[in-house]
């Protein structure tokens, strides 16, 4: 999954369920149910790389579902916790809105070297729905056990 904006961007690759990544975070709530990302980005307050990031099915299946209901409600707004039995914290958030010149798609996560990457893309439905096939991809490839 990939945001763009002015040369700046947020990129995620998903590479596996969480229990079998060599190199995750401790004390996950479910490693079973999460999906260890690899996060690149490059954005105004800095540009680095992550590994070993995860994020629960849960939440990246409700990203979908929400993404998804932009085309009929115009609007969605979704924001998950760290993954972590002792976090009740910020991890990603994600905000649509779809608008006369496209769909405003904000995305911010915590990213472990500048404190959080947000950027903003408006993007057309093409686009969106690219990400929309990704995350499908990802959720039927990986089902909650």
């Amino acid at each position: 999954m990939r945001i763009e904006n002015d040369g700046y961007n947020i990129t995620i690759e998903f590479i596996g369920r969480a229990k079998d990544g060599l190199n995750v975070w401790d004390k996950l709530r479910n490693d079973a149910n999460s999906i260890e990302i690899f996060l690149g980005f490059s954005v105004e307050d800095g540009w680095g790389t992550t590994e070993g990031m995860c994020v629960p099915i849960k939440d990246i299946e409700m990203i979908y579902k929400g993404l998804s209901s932009v085309f009929k409600n115009n609007l969605f707004t979704y924001s998950c916790n760290f993954p972590f039995k002792s976090s009740n914290e910020e991890f990603i958030t994600v905000m649509t809105e779809k608008t006369e010149n496209g769909i405003k798609f904000f995305f911010k996560i915590f990213d472990d070297v500048c404190d959080y990457a947000e950027l903003t893309e408006v993007m057309n439905e093409t686009k969106l729905n690219d990400i929309l096939l990704e995350l499908k991809g990802v959720l039927d490839k990986y089902p909650v056990l």
